[in-house]
């Protein structure tokens, strides 16, 4: 039999020649095992034409071409399929295109499926991960995690099914199949390019059975397929002379080295975002910047809150958790709410050498303190519960003295924290991994500050505890009571994030490696669980890219996260980033958050995502909208509880900046080249040592080098002298602020010291 091949490594795809001179796909192959194939052998399907054969158009060293032209009742329709090897990666480019020539159509299934081969029976284990969330997993035929939403009308949808609900931001399927006993895993990873594909869609089930009563799995990726439909007829209208097309990678495994899923998830989510990657500039992010936004404006402004009466924080009660007039529900100051606070407030205050501001983080304390009940608040679990407030208080004596007060009140509500969450009452509901995490992380903090020993030892349990369910639920990291309704039983970014630092920590106290494992496994699935790649907005002044989705319990992917869960997470990656554990894709995503975040503030939007009464989604001017004037426009730096839906000014949304502004640099130093990320890692740490000496990193994540120079705005505060080394050499001074002009090499990491110059210390 004569055949074509396509290699790539121990990978291969293989294609039979016909007795007509035609070709027919046969396998996809690592070694000599066969992983994938086009289903039924099939290149494409164009409605009920299944298209077994194709002619070879062109064949080169790394790709082939097949097409022809086909007759679909009257209608001439030209196809085509393309192969190509990924140079300096695994797997292989396909892209599937066909247009009708003389008629429009209408069809119900079109472009190339795949399918394992049959060799499962209904007792095997099945994992699916489709646009990052949720995970669907079958074991011995139960279901064990599974769909949020199962569709009414589709009888023919298989037990084991995954399907999203609407079109989905990030276009990335991970599947494993085994028998029951582990033995015979295949692993698939597919990811679509959506700016080259037309029907943006994920449905991956099993195949029907053959004669040997045995099963595969499918995979529909960026397809036309009647089970796909949201509406009981599902005909899709093919216009004459319009193609459509379909371009997607295929990837294959045996087996995972050290079966480490996390691995697997992290290289398709970077790949993927690479794909997706903004080739120019951002639209959202020039709007903003036009408009004069920045980090180190937006951190200014909520300082100046803290002086007012009228915005986020009552003098008398504490701060608002929503303002008046964005939520039927809304407060006049609430005193825990104060705990978020305190030490980012204070931690800008130390690094500008501010005073004032320290000693307004003094009266939120005793705002704090004023209020607390630590044995009753140890007792709460609603979502994540008053730990991230506790959290927020105590952190400041990592770097400054807390008042007495609050270590009082901390110390108690940790102790009796701990003792709720290892032996939680009878009848009251347990925490789940993701409360567990941020009660590790607050232990720990508090073995730090308090130096007792309790602290550590219960932060160890509780680690512990945390990092198990990982290992047997990865997805289940929802931060609340188990069983909760928030999330559908799958993973909120928060869980996965807090376990980064919450490990990073316990490596730090007691040297094992283990934990050190734990933190980059949390940062896989954070990252590939939850962050968005392809940016899916229908107007101009909203980038997705750079936001977590959150948890979708099976409903869509159009659930992004507030601004609190999204940046809280990103900035845990640092605690990875200054242990030289870094990714790629940690600088792509905080270079596309610290462009697209501005979106989560009203004065940053042009338009507004509103309901019409037909309850269709309708944008709007701002200016056309008195409500909008009076309620957001009022507050231009207070965030949207959530950026997508713009609804809901939320004090305790609104924090983050204070630190994203000295993370992405601009109130410490920043790139005046935009292009270029700044970061700057010991500002989400609290490092006590930033006011001496800190880090730039720098990342250029184009393909391009690009020239830069740096701008101390530091100085500005504190009138301080710096001096400088790395790339350039030299000292900044109230006078002259900026560094010598340098190159930044596409996609590799660059660094630069900055050392603040003694008072009677002598320039050399």
């Amino acid at each position: 039999m004569d055949k074509i091949e396509l290699k790539n490594g121990e990978q291969s795809v293989t294609f039979v020649k016909n007795k007509n001179w035609t070709y027919s796909p046969e396998w996809f192959w690592e070694g000599d095992t066969p992983m994938l194939r086009f289903k039924d052998h099939e290149f494409l399907n164009i409605g009920f034409l299944r298209i077994k054969e194709g002619n070879l158009i062109r064949k080169e060293k790394n790709k082939i071409l097949f097409g022809g032209n086909v007759k679909f009742e009257k209608a001439n329709v030209e196809w085509s399929v393309e192969i190509k090897k990924i140079e300096n990666e695994s797997g292989f480019y396909i892209k599937t295109k066909f247009k009708p020539i003389d008629f429009s159509i209408e069809i119900l299934e079109g472009m190339s499926f795949f399918e394992t081969p049959y060799e499962y029976d209904d007792q095997s284990e099945i994992l699916t991960i489709i646009s990052q969330q949720p995970v669907y997993y079958y074991k011995n035929g139960n279901e064990i995690s599974g769909a949020g939403f199962k569709h009414p009308f589709w009888y023919y949808a298989r037990f084991g099914s995954a399907h999203l609900t609407g079109p989905c931001f990030t276009p990335l399927v991970v599947n494993k199949i085994s028998n029951n006993n582990g033995t015979n895993p295949r692993y698939t990873l597919i990811i679509g390019n959506w700016e080259e594909t037309t029907i943006k869609d994920i449905f991956v089930h099993p195949t029907r059975k053959n004669e040997k009563k045995l099963k595969g799995i499918k995979f529909l990726v960026g397809t036309i397929n009647w089970n796909c439909s949201l509406y009981k007829d599902p005909n899709i209208l093919i216009e004459k002379g319009k193609e459509i097309t379909q371009s997607i990678i295929i990837d294959f495994k045996k087996d995972l080295k050290d079966d480490r899923l996390d691995q697997l998830l992290i290289e398709g989510w970077e790949r993927c975002l690479k794909i997706h990657f903004p080739k120019n500039d951002i639209t959202s992010y020039k709007i903003a910047k036009e408009k004069g936004i920045s980090w180190l404006n937006s951190s200014k402004y909520l300082i100046k809150e803290f002086w007012k009466k009228t915005g986020i924080y009552n003098p008398e009660k504490g701060v608002r958790v929503y303002l008046k007039g964005t939520r039927p529900k809304w407060d006049d100051g609430v005193s825990l709410f104060c705990g978020q606070w305190i030490s980012p407030l204070s931690y800008v205050g130390y690094v500008w050498e501010k005073e004032e501001i320290i000693k307004k983080s003094e009266e939120l304390e005793k705002k704090f303190c004023k209020g607390r009940a630590p044995i009753k608040d140890a007792t709460q679990t609603w979502t994540i519960g008053p730990t991230p407030m506790y959290l927020g208080a105590i952190r400041k004596g990592m770097f400054l003295k807390c008042l007495p007060e609050t270590m009082e009140i901390v110390e108690k509500y940790v102790k009796k924290r701990t003792e709720f969450i290892l032996n939680p009452p009878k009848k009251i509901k347990k925490g789940d991994g993701g409360v567990l995490v941020w009660d590790a992380f607050l232990s720990f903090i508090s073995f730090y500050i308090f130096k007792d020993e309790y602290f550590k030892k219960a932060g160890k349990e509780i680690i512990d505890k945390s990092n198990k369910i990982l290992d047997e639920k990865f997805w289940n990291f929802n931060c609340a009571a188990e069983g909760d309704f928030v999330g559908a039983g799958q993973a909120r970014p928060f869980g996965h994030a807090v376990g980064i630092s919450s490990n990073i920590l316990a490596f730090e106290i007691f040297k094992r490696e283990k934990y050190l494992l734990y933190s980059e496994k949390f940062a896989n699935y954070l990252l590939s669980l939850h962050f968005i790649t392809y940016n899916g907005s229908p107007v101009k002044d909203i980038d997705t890219r750079g936001w977590a989705n959150g948890s979708t319990g099976g409903r869509d992917q159009y659930a992004q996260m507030p601004p609190w869960e999204t940046e809280y997470s990103l900035q845990q990656l640092s605690y990875l980033i200054l242990k030289d554990k870094r990714k790629e894709g940690f600088y792509d995503l905080l270079y596309l958050h610290s462009h697209t975040g501005f979106a989560q503030f009203p004065v940053a939007r042009i338009f507004k995502r509103i309901y019409d009464l037909n309850m269709k989604i309708k944008y709007v001017k701002v200016e056309d909208l008195i409500t909008e004037k009076q309620f957001y426009q009022r507050h231009p730096y207070i965030s949207y509880e959530n950026p997508w839906d713009q609804t809901m000014l939320a004090g305790y949304q609104s924090v983050e900046p204070l630190i994203l502004s000295l993370f992405y640099g601009d109130g410490i130093v920043v790139s005046l080249n935009d292009k270029i990320l700044t970061l700057i890692p010991q500002a989400p740490v609290y490092d006590r040592n930033i006011i001496n000496e800190f880090i730039v990193e720098l990342w250029n994540p184009f393909n391009k080098p690009i020239e830069t120079r740096l701008i101390a705005n530091i100085i500005d505060e504190n009138k301080c002298s710096y001096y400088y080394n790395g790339i350039v050499n030299g000292l900044l001074t109230p006078k002259n602020k900026f560094t010598e002009k340098f190159i930044v090499p596409q996609r590799e990491i660059v660094r630069i010291v900055f050392k603040k110059k003694k008072l009677d210390e002598k320039i050399s």
